[in-house]
């Protein structure tokens, strides 16, 4: 048997054919539709095409996952806001379930299944309490308590990125001011190097790379950055004591430049005398795809 993870984000989705090792066998990205009523159809076509190419068919499916972007119901049917796709109380599942009835079909919140999966397959394996913290074109986090995966009071998820970290700060795309995603996603680091007169950068890659090469104005920015991004890590720490936080996106690509500052910058802040570790995620892109098929399993 095999299980489908599919990761619904606002650019791409990503389907993946997931066999019982848990590795992606196949996968297949395709754009967010224009518009995204659309979505389950797309995403069913995608299914399809996959087992074709395998030479497989419904019956061969242990069941379905769909990670997206959003806070989701209690019943897990139906994403009640996730504003990167504009779903708005969108009923996905019963969109979906008539392209597969056969098959259990279950949905989560994307940065709950990165979660999962890297305290199952990836850098937070074995342990009780952990966190782990995306950061690309937004803020994403998850958190593991009490060995579960915890996905809020109310059912909602988490949503680390948009915890207030200054007040009256920056506007964020939630309509909120001061919230850690326009201080911390890659974003950011570009809002701080536009900060810097004369500095023409592409993209956080460059400024990452520049501030590596020893530019004072990439460095003055890098450093900017890493200290509103430590004042997040910091406050998760000082809150829930982990035992580690994992940081995933293509910012955490930097490496040891990025960690050794962070944990430079982190640890004056944190209240205890020790404190758990900080370090890069491990499964990347296919994070989101192996949490979904693996909320099927759960």
């Amino acid at each position: 048997m095999v299980t489908i993870g599919v990761d619904i984000g606002g650019t791409n989705i990503k389907t993946g054919l997931v066999d019982d090792t848990m590795c992606i066998v196949r996968q297949s990205v395709v754009p967010f539709p224009a518009h995204g009523g659309e979505a389950a159809q797309v995403v069913a076509w995608q299914i399809q095409g996959l087992l074709s190419r395998k030479g497989l068919n419904e019956t061969a499916l242990a069941g379905i996952g769909l990670a997206v972007p959003g806070s989701i119901d209690k019943a897990g049917e139906m994403v009640l806001k996730a504003g990167n796709l504009g779903f708005y109380h969108e009923p996905l599942i019963s969109k979906f379930r008539p392209y597969f009835p056969n098959v259990d079909v279950r949905m989560l919140n994307d940065a709950d299944a990165a979660t999962l999966a890297e305290w199952k397959l990836g850098a937070l394996q074995g342990l009780t309490t952990a966190a782990l913290l995306t950061l690309g074109t937004g803020v994403g986090g998850g958190l593991i308590l009490d060995g579960k995966l915890f996905r809020g009071g109310n059912g909602s998820g988490t949503e680390i990125g948009h915890m207030i970290l200054r007040q009256g700060g920056r506007r964020c795309s939630c309509g909120n001011s001061g919230c850690a995603e326009p201080y911390a996603s890659a974003g950011a680091l570009e809002q701080e190097a536009l900060a810097e007169p004369g500095f023409i950068f592409s993209n956080a890659k460059e400024i990452v790379d520049r501030a590596k090469a020893g530019d004072p104005g990439a460095l003055r920015a890098f450093n900017r950055y890493i200290n509103s991004l430590g004042s997040l890590v910091a406050s998760l720490i000082n809150l829930l004591d982990p035992e580690a936080v994992a940081i995933g996106g293509g910012i955490s690509c930097a490496g040891d430049f990025l960690f050794d500052a962070l944990r430079k910058n982190v640890l004056p802040k944190v209240y205890f005398e020790q404190c758990g570790s900080i370090l890069p995620a491990a499964l990347g892109n296919e994070a989101g795809m192996l949490g979904a098929a693996l909320w099927v399993k759960t």
